[in-house]
């Protein structure tokens, strides 16, 4: 009898952990209101979906300490609008999580006469407020691909053998960004031109340092000895 109890107990504190849920506000730096979103939560081995009526949702998270993807859409723009990743403390009630508005870039690498180039290599400067995977190069097609990519403007710079190009991407929220990298530019010449210019002006500096030296300091007339 006393077993039984002991397990009766036992299982009624345990069932607030179980069924423990946590209320999220999800808040952005624009504070947009995500009423009529479409949520998408991500845990390591599930997902949440559902329609919010308002910017605010109740979870059961499976895990304390669970990281969890957050993807907020509306579903009028073609693309993912928000995105936001957390560690969830489990241990309290009520969360704030901050989401950032995002889009979308589809881009291409082509060489001078228009043909795409594969596996050319891309380099981002990217002012961005959460972790991306930037691609390292373009697919085997010529073409690369990056989603949640926060708004605002990104200096994209492709390269192929001797070849550079660069582009600046604008991203705007849940939309698709098509953008094209053209290697213009040869690097080599590149290379040449900016040595010959280094060159002449070491060559520019160093006679005008000459000129200035003989007027500071003119050469002295020697006596002629009758």
């Amino acid at each position: 009898m006393k077993k039984r109890l002991v397990f009766l107990v036992f299982v009624i504190l345990l069932i607030p952990i179980i069924y423990a849920q946590t209320e999220i506000t999800f808040i952005s730096p624009d504070n947009e209101d995500f009423s009529n979103y479409y949520l998408t939560l991500s845990f390591d081995d599930a997902l949440h979906k559902e329609f919010l009526t308002t910017s605010k949702t109740i979870i059961k998270f499976p895990s304390a300490g669970e990281s969890v993807i957050i993807n907020l859409d509306n579903l009028k723009t073609p693309n993912n609008d928000y995105y936001g990743v957390e560690k969830i403390d489990t241990t309290k009630e009520f969360l704030n999580i901050l989401v950032f508005p995002v889009g979308y870039i589809q881009g291409s690498v082509v060489d001078k006469t228009g043909n795409l180039v594969p596996n050319a290599k891309l380099s981002f400067t990217c002012h961005s407020p959460i972790a991306i995977n930037f691609p390292e190069k373009t697919d085997s097609t010529g073409f690369f691909y990056i989603n949640n990519m926060p708004v605002g403007e990104c200096l994209i710079i492709a390269s192929a053998e001797e070849s550079v190009g660069k582009t600046t991407a604008k991203i705007n929220k849940g939309e698709v960004s098509e953008i094209e990298i053209v290697l213009m530019q040869d690097v080599s010449k590149s290379s040449f031109v900016f040595v010959t210019f280094l060159l002449l002006l070491i060559g520019i500096l160093i006679v005008g340092g000459i000129v200035f030296l003989i007027f500071k300091y003119p050469l002295s007339k020697k006596k002629v000895i009758k």
